[in-house]
């Protein structure tokens, strides 16, 4: 997790979000699912300052950026999915990378299992069916590190406690009132969990916690992810034509699979 992008002089421009910026576009083309302003990409629903004669330009579910966005999202729904199947596992970094995603998990009892992936990956597809919108929440330092605290996240305090003392630090939840996964994070995130239907974990493989053999070793579980057919995100996973559009998109996550698993990335934290 880093800091949120800041433009220069950002923070005393008037915030505005995606909707105000882009208009009726955002209406008009469905596969809008976040916006750049110079080289940083921003979700819809982030408030940004955008100086005077900035160039605010959408960025679609299928550009490379916005893939990037649906994998970091996808990321966060399956360290959601990993908790409710697997209590006591803790949580520590989860990006998008060159080839999908991974997220890297401290599990008490032992590795994930090829069984364990196809039980994640079932319980991701019904987070994904909620259609759960992503929230962002600004919170104190103090705040972040009682609600970590709370939840035992001892690698989220730790992560916390590396935020420089200036930057704004930020929540992302998704999930049904009170049943919310919560994590520290900087964003971009795709509106719903409904974008996320493209879905195939790949592998599960050791890693050291911040790449430091003197620390645990974690369970780093890989995964692709791609842009779901814009009918199967508008359309009822119980009707024909929504089953056929979600059963299309995972085939092509898994058609690609083979591919990520050769190109697994150690990209930086989230």
């Amino acid at each position: 997790m880093s800091a949120p992008p800041t433009q220069a002089g950002a923070s005393e421009l008037p915030r505005k979000t995606a909707r105000e910026l882009l208009g009726d576009r955002l209406d008009k083309d469905r596969e809008i699912i976040a916006i750049k302003v110079g080289d940083k990409v921003y979700d819809l629903h982030t408030p940004i300052g955008v100086p005077d004669g900035a160039a605010v330009e959408p960025v679609r579910a299928n550009d490379a950026s916005g893939v990037a966005v649906i994998r970091h999202s996808t990321a966060h729904v399956m360290a959601d999915a990993v908790q409710r199947l697997f209590p006591g596992t803790k949580v520590t970094i989860g990006p998008a990378t060159g080839a999908g995603f991974y997220y890297d998990f401290d599990k008490p009892d032992g590795p994930f299992t090829d069984e364990d992936l196809a039980k994640i990956e079932a319980e991701m597809l019904t987070i994904v069916e909620g259609k759960s919108p992503f929230r962002r929440e600004i919170v104190s330092r103090e705040e972040a590190q009682s609600l970590f605290a709370r939840l035992g996240e001892t690698y989220k305090r730790e992560i916390i406690e590396g935020i420089p003392a200036a930057a704004e630090i930020s929540l992302y939840r998704h999930g049904a009132e009170g049943k919310e996964w919560v994590d520290l994070c900087a964003g971009p995130h795709v509106p719903h969990t409904g974008w996320l239907k493209a879905i195939k974990l790949v592998s599960v493989a050791g890693a050291y916690w911040r790449g430091d053999e003197r620390n645990p070793m974690l369970q780093r579980i890989y995964g692709t992810a791609f842009a779901a057919h814009a009918s199967s995100r508008r359309t009822s996973p119980d009707t024909p034509s929504g089953a056929a559009a979600r059963d299309a998109s995972r085939t092509a996550a898994s058609r690609t699979a083979g591919s990520a698993a050769s190109s697994k990335s150690r990209s930086s934290v989230d």
